[in-house]
C-alpha cells in the first residue's frame, strides 16, 4: 500500500501516545502503549486498510474516528532520556 511513497509529516495525536505518520494517499498510526497496534488508514475515508491487532472497536474496512494533531509551540524543547549506567 505505501511502497516507496515519500513521507509528507510526522504529527502526534491530541491526548495520546499515537504517532501518526501521513503519505499522499495513506495515514500510518503507530500506537506507542502496551498492546498498541499499527494501523493503516485510507486518508481521505479514515478507512482501516490494515492493522496488526484486532479488537472489537477496530477492525479492517472500519472507520477510523476523528482525530487531531497535538500542537507544539515553536519554543517546544524535547526531553532527553537515558538509562542510567
Amino acid at each position: 500500500e505505501i511502497g516507496d511513497r515519500k513521507v509528507l509529516s510526522v504529527n502526534l495525536l491530541e491526548g495520546n501516545r499515537i504517532l501518526c505518520i501521513e503519505f499522499e494517499y495513506n495515514l500510518l498510526l503507530i500506537e506507542c502503549y502496551a498492546k498498541g497496534n499499527i494501523i493503516l488508514l485510507e486518508k481521505k475515508s479514515r478507512k482501516i486498510l490494515i492493522l496488526t491487532r484486532i479488537y472489537e472497536s477496530y477492525r479492517h474496512h472500519s472507520i477510523y474516528p476523528e482525530f487531531l494533531f497535538r500542537d507544539f509551540p515553536l519554543s517546544f524543547q524535547p526531553k532527553k532520556y537515558s538509562s542510567p549506567n
